[in-house]
């Protein structure tokens, strides 16, 4: 039969269906009444426009194929709509899909436009130009094919006059076109299923075809119950001269769906495998909007016999049986009951399958889903599994179960946990048109269940709680029964048990609890990490347990029940932790590691603690003051705490003298004096705490404390060997914000602060958080420097200190990160209040910190450090060059904090500093030097320059010997000096330093233009220019530091840099005409 006769038929052949159809059915005349309006809707649409079809036609550039798939809504078989086109050589060169108002002529005219070596887009062109009957809007392309430099290309044409919807879709390698469609969903869903695909190019065009599935896809088959009658799927492989796979079928009877049979033979004919996808994520959906099951193959027979699972958004054929919407969403599946063959017989069997699924071992697992079963003669719907051991029903109802869905049925899937399965709904109609029953919305959930992790002899079971393919979970238990397991990765676990004469090494791994941890046995901590964050109560038990880092994190109360000691860092950021006087922040140091603990308590965002915690303070053996403070608030005296409340503990607690000696709780001897102070911010002096058996510690308290050792010093020998101690503290922790007390109120005035956090704490950040105090400097007391310590000056922005000695070496420790227990000085800049607050936000616990704030200047330095003659560091000063500052007093100079002992500092108007800014150094410039409280005779000076002009000349002037020493800039110079009884010789005010400028002769400029360096940078070598034959005694190369690092005496002309490292140094040239300097870059 000709295609052009076979449509002019159509009209007729629908008649004629309508007439045998619902004239055969003997069970309801309700159904023909409704059904016989929406087939005469049907047959009205149908004469609409001559036209079909939804179809794909693609190329796979990986294997050169070549493919084409459709479905419509016509009585015959359609396979000749996809035309797959080879040259005379036999190489594929495209494919053309034609439909709507198919005539053959076209078909041919548009085949050889491609073989004349017409583009797609050339092709849709003249095809709209040249259509054989001249009524081009009736016909709809898609073709897939090369431009003329053999890039691949695709191109489509649909006419205004095919039919309502029409469209197309054109992609790299793919043409989707359709008309007489529902909606644009039909185009666009076979679109989205056909890249989204993974296999051949026949996967993908079998998975277009099934993203178009639905009740009117083609919208003639509306009321068919299917989405057409005939479908077809053809792929060419380059070399073939025939499609290797080429499958028609068609037409089929109402309620069969053709792309379910087509796929049936697909699948036989590729890969009848049980498995054809496997499903390992988990939850699943099946809520058939976009995608459907597939017509398992186990029920591929007779298109005649079987019946199909529809995806419909309208309501089932016929009246008193099936739902009229879906349950969810827009689209379900259902099974049409009726006897559409009118061969008496209904009871028709209808399977679709589901994917495979591999539910995970160790977990429950359940399948729910809508369905509906409504009907007088309503049959059988069984859920069944499959697994390698066979099927099995797991699911049934038989008959009537109401006109409404059933929402949520749900079957336990657990027996199947570590098994692959695959479901199926296997439908069997009744015994009559009212047996149309429907599914949706299908959901598989697995959900982990508990396991019990034990590790016993030396054996995990049923596995190692960190193995990838199956670790614990926060519901799982972990029991270490015996043995000495050891975590490498990240655990989480409910609850953890060390069984007695066992032990769990954390190594540097976090324990995640939700649940208790009871150690019995014993807990190694490494550098791990112990996180509890369970949303119930926890607590942990049993033996002392010793942790690295402790983080507490959700919001629940966690109780201590055993002591916790934290070397490390513990983080707060929900909950309540419950110390029960348990929690003990660590501060030790080993002598034969050499290693430091020094357990804190990072910024808290959430959170509290409740109960007293034991904080340390280590103090290296020397007998020196501190500035000290409590991060604890006590209600315990200072005796119990700091001084053992008078019990001899070796390594513990400190002697604290005073008036009254014992009576007032201090350590009694033979004077008394004191050795603790408070600061009278008003007075600006020191005082003496009057007793320590009734004054507290509290948070932001700061004292001046005499450390000599701990409690087994002999206080009668001023000379006894001093030792290493701690200082503990037992109280309520600070957490928020702290407004330090007792702020100075006068320009220039000192405060003592204390850092209120068992924290470092950055005071770069806590000084831009003032008012009125200066935001740049805070002065530390430095016990290794002098005799029983030095105050050292802090640039927070720079992070250096007024004992810096060039880049990068500093003579103190001091740096901007105050440390827990530790306090510090901070000056007032004018007369009137001022405030400083510590926010839990500058808290840094790593030491360390980056100038982000500020830029960085070109300036220069100098260094001097007071020693004795025995190399003792007594004190220091700094003084910085650059062209941001002035020789005025400002913000930028940092006041002098003055020492017990021996302090140097530099002088402007009778106001001293121990870091001093300038402007850069010019001709005739001085700086007066302060010095005052000399202990001995003897002491020398150590200057330090960084990065002065070559041409700077600077003297050390003494007034009282009247001399002029001249200073190496370019290294390191120490001057000698001693002192005596006179006034003169002790004067402060004795020593100052004088610049001069090295003003350049006519002689020095010819030398300076006469002989030439090069090259400059270098990494190797230079070389020595000197055409005027200068005579040159030395070349002699120095370091930043003044170090000298080469120097030459022959061999001048080519000197090797090669071992030098990368970095900036002074050439310096001694000729019989002079000297000379220039900077040398080796890189």
């Amino acid at each position: 039969m000709k295609p052009r006769n076979f449509y002019f038929l159509i009209p007729f052949v629908v008649l004629l269906t309508y007439i045998f159809y619902y004239t055969n059915d003997t069970n309801s005349t309700s159904e023909n009444i409704n059904t016989k309006q929406e087939k005469n809707t049907y047959y009205e649409r149908e004469n609409l426009e001559d036209g079909d079809t939804f179809s794909i036609v693609a190329y796979d550039p990986s294997t050169g194929e070549i493919g084409s798939a459709g479905t419509s809504c016509v009585a015959q078989t359609i396979d000749f709509l996809g035309d797959l086109i080879t040259n005379n050589s036999g190489a594929i060169i495209g494919g053309i899909n034609t439909q709507a108002a198919y005539i053959a002529q076209n078909q041919t005219i548009a085949r050889n436009r491609m073989l004349a070596g017409d583009t797609p887009q050339e092709i849709v062109a003249y095809m709209a130009a040249n259509d054989f009957q001249g009524n081009s809007s009736t016909r709809q392309y898609g073709v897939v094919g090369f431009d003329d430099f053999g890039n691949l290309t695709t191109a489509g044409l649909t006419g205004n006059g095919t039919g309502s919807f029409a469209d197309h879709i054109t992609g790299v390698n793919y043409a989707i076109q359709g008309n007489i469609l529902w909606d644009s969903d039909v185009l666009t869903d076979m679109e989205t299923a056909f890249l989204n695909t993974n296999g051949t190019l026949a996967d993908k065009l079998m998975a277009a075809l099934k993203g178009a599935k639905r009740v009117g896809g083609d919208s003639r088959c509306d009321t068919r119950g299917n989405s057409g009658r005939s479908s077809f799927i053809k792929v060419l492989r380059p070399g073939d001269s025939s499609p290797y796979i080429d499958i028609t079928l068609g037409p089929v009877v109402d309620g069969v769906e053709p792309i379910d049979e087509l796929e049936c033979a697909f699948i036989n004919a590729t890969s009848p495998a049980i498995c054809l996808q496997t499903v390992s994520t988990f939850p699943y959906v099946m809520d058939f909007e976009d995608f459907v099951w597939d017509k398992d193959i186990s029920s591929c027979g007779s298109l005649n016999n079987n019946a199909s699972w529809i995806r419909t958004q309208f309501a089932t054929p016929s009246q008193n049986t099936g739902p009229a919407t879906a349950n969810q969403g827009e689209k379900y599946m259902f099974v049409e009951s009726s006897d559409v063959n009118s061969t008496s017989s209904f009871s028709k069997k209808a399977v679709i399958g589901s994917p495979c699924f591999q539910i995970p071992e160790f977990h429950s697992a359940q399948i729910s889903f809508d369905y509906h079963m409504s009907g007088a003669s309503m049959g059988t719907l069984n859920l069944t599994a499959q697994t390698s051991s066979g099927t099995e029903v797991i699911w049934t109802r038989t008959g009537n179960q109401g006109a409404n869905w059933v929402n949520d049925e749900t079957v336990d899937l657990s027996d199947y946990a570590g098994r692959t399965v695959k479901f199926r709904f296997d439908a069997t109609t009744g015994t009559s048109f009212t047996s149309d029953m429907a599914i949706d919305d299908i959901k598989i959930t697995t959900v982990r269940v508990p396991i019990n992790f034990e590790f016993d002899a030396g054996v995990w079971t049923p596995n190692n709680p960190t193995l990838v393919d199956n670790p614990s979970t926060n519901i799982d238990n972990i029991e270490i029964v015996s043995g000495n397991p050891t975590f490498t990765n990240e655990v989480i676990a409910n609850n953890v048990t060390i069984s007695t004469g066992s032990t769990l090494d954390l190594g540097n791994a976090t324990l995640s609890l939700s649940g208790n941890l009871i150690n019995n046995g014993s807990l190694n901590a490494g550098t791990g990490t112990l996180l509890l964050n369970g949303d119930s109560a926890q607590t942990v038990s049993g033996n002392a347990i010793a942790l690295n880092n402790f983080t507490v994190a959700s919001n629940s109360t966690k109780t201590l029940q055993t002591p916790v000691s934290i070397s490390g860092t513990m983080n707060l950021s929900n909950g309540v932790l419950n110390t029960n006087n348990q929690l003990s922040f660590l501060n030790t140091y080993d002598e034969l590691s050499q290693t430091h603990t020094n357990g804190m308590l990072d910024e808290v965002t959430g959170g509290s603690i409740v109960g007293n915690v034991l904080v340390q303070r280590y103090f290296p053996a020397k007998r020196a003051y501190r500035l000290v403070a409590s991060p604890v608030t006590t209600t315990t005296t200072i005796r119990e705490n700091w001084q053992t409340d008078g019990n001899v503990v070796q390594g513990f607690g400190t002697h604290i003298t005073g008036a009254g000696g014992t009576t007032n709780g201090f350590d009694a001897t033979g004077t008394n004096n004191p050795s603790i102070f408070t600061l009278n911010t008003v007075g600006q002096n020191y005082e003496v705490l009057p007793n320590t058996n009734a004054n507290t510690l509290s948070v932001g308290n700061a004292y001046l404390l005499m450390v000599r050792g701990d409690r087994t010093i002999d206080l009668t020998d001023n000379n006894a060997t001093p030792s290493n101690t701690i200082l503990e503290s037992i109280g309520e922790l600070h957490i928020g914000n702290f407004n330090s007390p007792n702020i100075s109120t006068v320009e220039n005035g000192s405060s003592l602060i204390a850092n209120p956090y068992q924290a470092s704490v950055d005071m770069a950040l806590v000084l831009q958080n003032t008012t009125n105090l200066n935001q740049r400097y805070y002065h530390v007391y430095d016990p290794t420097i002098n005799s029983r310590g030095a105050f050292v000056t802090v640039d927070t922005q720079e992070n250096t200190n007024s004992l810096t000695f060039g880049t990068g070496i500093s003579l103190s420790s001091a740096n901007k990160f105050l440390q827990p227990s530790q306090a510090a000085f901070v000056n007032t800049v004018t007369n009137g209040a001022a405030t400083l607050q510590f926010t839990e936000g500058f808290k840094d616990l790593s030491g360390n910190g980056t100038n982000v704030f500020f830029a960085e200047l070109e300036q220069q330095s100098i260094g001097v450090a007071l020693y004795n003659s025995e190399d003792e560091l007594k004190d220091g000063t700094r003084i910085i060059f650059s062209e941001e500052d002035t020789n005025a007093v400002t913000q930028l100079d940092a006041i002098k904090n003055p020492n017990l002992d021996e302090n140097i500092s530099t002088k402007i108007e009778e106001q001293e500093f121990s870091i001093q800014r300038r402007a850069f150094a010019i001709a005739e410039d001085e700086i007066e030097f302060s010095i005052t409280n000399y202990r001995e005779d003897n002491y020398k000076f150590k200057f330090q320059f960084e990065d002065l002009e070559p041409s700077t000349l600077v003297y050390l002037y003494d007034a009282y010997l009247n001399t002029q020493t001249p200073l190496n800039i370019n290294g390191e110079t120490i001057v000698n000096f001693n002192v005596n009884e006179t006034n003169a010789s002790r004067a402060s005010d004795r020593f100052k330093l004088v610049f001069q400028t090295n003003v350049l002769g006519a002689n020095d400029i010819n030398l300076n233009s006469s002989i030439t360096i090069s090259p400059n940078p270098a990494s190797q070598f230079i070389l020595i220019s000197n055409p005027q034959s200068i005579g040159i005694n030395s070349i002699v190369i120095y370091d930043l530091m003044g170090k000298q690092v080469i120097k030459r005496t022959n061999g001048l002309n080519k000197i090797d840099i090669s071992k030098l490292e990368s970095a900036l140094y002074l050439v310096e040239v001694n000729s019989t005409l002079g000297s000379f300097q220039k900077r040398l870059i080796v890189n």
